[in-house]
């Protein structure tokens, strides 16, 4: 439970930012929002997920395009 509430409290404070909110980035394109959709749900079973897996995973990206959004979401903060 105390892991679901530090997800939501996380997610409620990126909201309240500005333009460089994870709602405005994770909402840039379709492909953005898919890896949203991914790491979350691999945080919910507790699955690992590396950068390979995510650029596989991520579906019509090409792998460069991919690398590119998961480095820009590192770089923000997103991910780690």
């Amino acid at each position: 439970m105390n892991q679901k509430k530090n997800l939501l409290d996380f997610w409620e404070d990126q909201v309240k930012r500005s333009h460089t909110s994870s709602n405005y980035f994770f909402r840039k394109s379709p492909s953005h929002y898919h890896l949203m959709l991914l790491v979350m749900h691999a945080y919910k079973i507790n699955e690992k997920l590396s950068v390979e897996e995510l650029k596989t995973r991520l579906f019509k990206t090409s792998r460069p395009k991919a690398a590119l959004i998961i480095n820009e979401a590192c770089i923000k903060g997103f991910f780690f």
